[in-house]
Formats: structure tokens, C-alpha cells, sequence
């Protein structure tokens, strides 16, 4: 869970690579384009989220970072900012 606690810390350059290799874990997925998004890699975005469409999983991230319990509500916001962004960048 490194990656996720690199997220709540604001460290997005570390939530990317945390994840890797990617295990396709569509919950894993959302902290890593929330992290794309805010660093601006549209690329990498778009290559996670086909990767996951590929394997015929699906997964409502908006919906699913508004459910993520936090004692704080600052961490789940910035989820859902930087989930917007990076799915701003795929078609």
C-alpha cells in the first residue's frame, strides 16, 4: 500500500511507479490515473486505462474515489481531481 500512502502524502511521482508492473487491479488503477492526472501524463493515462479496457474490467472511478473512506476529506478530493484530469485525456 505504498502507493496509496504516496498518494494521501501528495507524492505523485511516487504513486505511478508503486503500482508497477501494473496487476490490472482496476482499484489499484484508480490511484495510479488519479496520479497520472495530476502529474499531467496523458500518455500514460491512456496506456493504463486501454491496458485495463483489454481485460474486460470495468470500474466507475468517480464513483469509486466518492466511496473511498478517508478520515480527512482532503485525500478523497484530490483522488477525484486527479481522476477527472486523467480521464479528460482518454476518448
Amino acid at each position: 500500500m505504498d502507493g496509496i500512502v504516496s498518494f494521501v502524502e501528495g507524492q505523485y511521482e511516487v504513486v505511478v511507479p508503486a503500482f508497477e508492473p501494473m496487476q490490472e487491479g482496476a482499484w489499484d488503477m484508480m490511484y495510479v490515473l488519479s496520479g497520472c492526472g495530476h502529474l499531467g501524463l496523458k500518455d500514460k493515462a491512456r496506456t493504463c486505462l486501454a491496458g485495463l479496457q483489454e481485460t474486460g474490467r470495468t470500474l466507475d472511478f468517480l464513483a469509486a474515489a466518492r466511496a473511498e473512506r478517508y478520515r480527512d476529506s482532503e485525500p478523497r478530493e484530490r483522488l477525484i481531481a486527479g481522476l477527472e484530469k486523467a480521464l479528460a485525456y482518454c476518448p
